[in-house]
């Protein structure tokens, strides 16, 4: 079957990252625009298995109902799997006391994890192509973001894949119309309320006249800082090598032989703002060097210098101290640091496969009991991970998968009465695995924030 050059050039993208493999199967996040509207008609003229999830935030009244039945008629015409969901996102919105926007995007990736866990979708697919690519990089350096978020909009992060984004708005307009392809455009993209409007309305037209491809130079800015940024990391590791260790529960960083480095600034960036310090403290921390006992604080560890070297513990003094609670299995956990979901599905009757998600568990529903509690990991604390046959420390599961103390002391237990059912964001107890015998999973969604 002969393609056209899009579709060749969508293609080789895809293969090239490595996006879809062979029995994979995706979500795609529809609204009904130009964007995902192209990238559908791609999936399906591609032979990729796909289904269709759409939002309906109820924030543009009729037009937003409008959006969702053109989104069903489109799938159904395309004989594409179609699920959809109203949100009251204002509400949302008022009660956690963010951003329209904020609210709209905790919405829907929760409800898009809920439908990957319960339906066994791999990969969520996100209609972002190259002008989102510029956007974005302008948006971080307006607000003074660091180098690492410099680096854009990934192809792909974790189980969400951007397949357009090599292609530009233009691309996909001209060739929509070629295809016939129908979308819907969103009154909301027109106004300039929004900060991202601004930079596309305003700011990206003022810099085509000074410089035309404007955009193309953005993404290749953006693909200069990923490679700048992997070249950073490499050498961070290397220099630092030795210079670290951990002691009786602290971390660390020798500073002797790196302080005179011309890039003294980018290594302690890599060295601690994986524990919560700002660009601003580490640079009064770089001042502060020479100066034995000052100290500095961020939400979860302290750090002092003493004698040429950092020293940082953690404090423990934030909310990630405390005990949650899941009482039943059909509730929703939320706080400033996470979002836990649970649910109960029938098992699915013959071969299944679920998506390997680290944030999503499935376990046999019969063998956890209620409540589930949900805190930071213990001294002497063991689990059986999984795929073993006998338990082991939480310390030496640490060391041995070269997890550092900054991670470690991040990462969330799930308890049924006093066992381990789950690392969250890293692996379930052996014990409550999923097995030909189970009858009931129990899917457990960890979001971090």
């Amino acid at each position: 079957m002969p393609y056209h050059l899009l579709e060749n050039r969508f293609l080789q993208f895809v293969r090239k990252h490595h996006l879809v493999k062979d029995g994979e199967r995706v979500l795609l996040a529809y609204s009904g625009g130009l964007d995902s509207s192209v990238l559908l008609h791609l999936l399906v003229r591609l032979h990729i298995p796909v289904s269709v999830a759409h939002c309906n935030f109820g924030l543009r009244g009729d037009e937003s109902d409008l959006d969702e039945s053109f989104c069903e008629e489109q799938c159904r015409a395309l004989q594409v799997p179609f699920t959809s969901r109203r949100f009251d996102t204002a509400a949302h919105a008022q009660s956690q006391k963010v951003s329209t926007q904020m609210a709209a995007r905790e919405l829907r990736y929760t409800w898009f994890g809920e439908l990957m866990a319960a339906h066994g979708y791999n990969l969520l697919a996100t209609a972002h192509h190259r002008g989102d690519q510029a956007e974005t990089v302008l948006l971080h350096l307006t607000d003074g973001k660091s180098f690492e978020a410099l680096q854009g909009i990934p192809v792909r992060n974790g189980h969400i894949i951007r397949p357009l984004l090599p292609f530009g708005k233009e691309e996909l307009l001209s060739y929509a119309v070629e295809k016939k392809i129908s979308w819907r455009d969103d009154s909301s993209n027109v106004g300039v309320e929004y900060r991202r409007n601004k930079i596309r309305h305003t700011v990206i037209p003022l810099l085509k006249t000074l410089n035309p491809s404007i955009e193309d130079t953005l993404v290749r800015f953006a693909q200069r800082m990923q490679s700048w940024n992997r070249l950073a990391q490499d050498e961070t590791e290397r220099l630092t090598a030795g210079l670290t260790e951990e002691k009786n529960g602290t971390f660390i960083v020798h500073t002797g032989s790196i302080k005179e480095h011309p890039a003294l600034d980018i290594l302690l960036w890599k060295l601690l703002s994986p524990y919560g310090f700002s660009g601003t403290q580490i640079s009064d921390i770089l001042m502060a060097l020479d100066h034995s006992g000052a100290r500095f604080e961020s939400a979860a560890f302290s750090l002092h210098v003493d004698r040429g070297s950092l020293h940082l513990t953690p404090t423990k003094k934030d909310k990630a101290g405390r005990d949650w609670t899941l009482h039943d299995a059909d509730s929703r956990l939320e706080n400033d640091d996470f979002i836990l979901e649970c649910s109960i599905i029938e098992r699915p009757e013959g071969d299944f496969s679920f998506p390997v998600d680290p944030n999503v568990a499935w376990l046999d529903a019969k063998a956890v009991a209620f409540p589930l509690t949900i805190g930071l990991w213990q001294d002497g604390d063991r689990f059986q991970p999984l795929g073993m046959e006998h338990s082991k420390k939480l310390s030496d599961y640490f060391i041995d998968r070269k997890i550092a103390l900054p991670e470690k002391n991040r990462i969330r237990v799930v308890r049924s009465i006093d066992h381990i059912v789950w690392l969250a964001g890293e692996r379930i107890d052996h014990r409550f695995r999923v097995t030909p015998n189970t009858e009931k999973i129990l899917i457990l969604n960890f979001i971090p924030r």
